[in-house]
């Protein structure tokens, strides 16, 4: 059952975690949270096929020849770098699919276009978040928690920074506050 439900799943949770929304008031409910893994979307299972399989695929050639003596055992750090790549431009995908209304093919090419046309951004990015990953991975309970949640906003992030969609910074002071503060800086500090 998971399987017919996880790639919907994952849509409603890139959309969740979609860093343009400011407001609570804007972010999906409950109801369309849970209703939207039921609804079949073409796209998402596109992007899960296009991308799950090549993966699965280089999986099962990593624990088969992993062991073995043979000459294809020279192949596993092709295979391991290919396995990155597959991974991250799935998850590009999905963000892409989730956030915009591209078709499944066009999700794959941005996210491969955004993926290597960018390595001074994408490598340092996921060796800032492979530390994370092996951390929550060896504890179980942020495994569960956290991680997939933390893993589709960082991704959201990358892509629209990637495509140069502004992203309002929460923290930043409002156009009045930025007033108040020069007008603070401006006055003496003694007299009058």
């Amino acid at each position: 059952m998971s399987i017919l439900f996880g790639p919907g799943a994952t849509q409603a949770l890139f959309r969740i975690t979609d860093p343009r929304i400011i407001s609570e008031l804007e972010r999906p409910g409950i109801r369309p949270g849970f209703s939207n893994p039921f609804k079949l979307d073409g796209r998402v299972w596109g992007v899960t096929a296009l991308t799950v399989i090549p993966t699965a695929v280089l999986l099962a050639n990593l624990s088969w020849w992993n062991d073995s003596s043979s000459v294809w055992t020279l192949l596993i750090p092709i295979w391991l770098i290919l396995l990155v790549s597959f991974s991250v431009i799935g998850l590009m995908s999905f963000t892409i699919v989730s956030l915009f209304k591209n078709s499944g093919r066009e999700a794959i090419r941005i996210a491969a276009v955004l993926a290597y046309g960018r390595p001074a951004c994408t490598i340092p990015f996921l060796l800032a978040l492979a530390p994370v990953v092996v951390i929550c991975v060896g504890l179980v309970v942020p495994t569960f928690l956290f991680l997939p949640a933390l893993i589709a906003a960082t991704f959201n992030r990358l892509v629209l920074d990637g495509l140069g969609i502004p992203i309002h910074d929460p923290l930043a002071p409002s156009d009045e506050r930025r007033i108040e503060e020069a007008k603070a800086q401006s006055r003496r500090r003694f007299g009058p």
